[in-house]
């Protein structure tokens, strides 16, 4: 298992709990051109996980 370091998070809340969704970054072998490229196409982002958190549960930062 390769461990990526999270780039953004992004929660929305509903009722009565949260979605969670962090991502991670893409396309870092490259450079110049073909980053700009990969970026125009694809984006610079890729989600990683995503999590329905009920708002009385406490999450502990483990991966899994």
């Amino acid at each position: 298992m390769t461990h990526r370091h999270i780039a953004a998070a992004f929660w929305t809340a509903t009722s009565d709990d949260w979605h969670l969704t962090t991502y991670r970054t893409i396309g870092g072998g490259l450079d110049g051109k073909p980053l700009q490229r990969h970026c125009e196409q694809v984006g610079w982002l890729a989600p990683t996980n995503t999590v329905q958190v009920h708002e009385q549960h406490l999450l502990s930062g483990k991966r899994r």
